[in-house]
């Protein structure tokens, strides 16, 4: 088994959703940017358009999901600062993810050796 880290899209709209496919299956990730609190809101639904997470905060360093059980996905997500980002900048420009932070789907690949 080897640890897989997937790069997905962040954007700076405040209310935005893509598809994605993880480990071979279709998803949709929705973010909302909530001005009142300062944070980013990720809800997670399947193919069907069923909700598995909602209102999940993107909390960052925090591997999000990983305690849920889902059938076809084993991984997290971690919301984290790019590499080089000044500490104090990052938190204040959390509305703006796309410049300042990355989000990663982690999970483990069983189809290599």
């Amino acid at each position: 088994m080897a640890l897989k880290y997937l790069k997905l899209p962040l954007f700076d709209d405040i209310y935005y959703s893509y598809s994605i496919t993880l480990e071979g299956n279709k998803y949709q990730l929705k973010f909302l940017f909530l001005e009142r609190t300062n944070t980013w809101i990720v809800t997670l639904k399947d193919s069907r358009k069923n909700t598995l997470v909602s209102g999940q905060r993107l909390t960052p360093n925090a591997l999000l999901f990983s305690d849920y059980q889902f059938e076809n996905l084993s991984g997290g997500f971690l919301f984290t600062p790019t590499s080089g980002s000044d500490p104090e900048g990052i938190e204040a420009n959390i509305e703006r993810p796309s410049e300042f932070y990355e989000l990663f789907y982690i999970y483990n690949d069983t189809t290599e050796a």
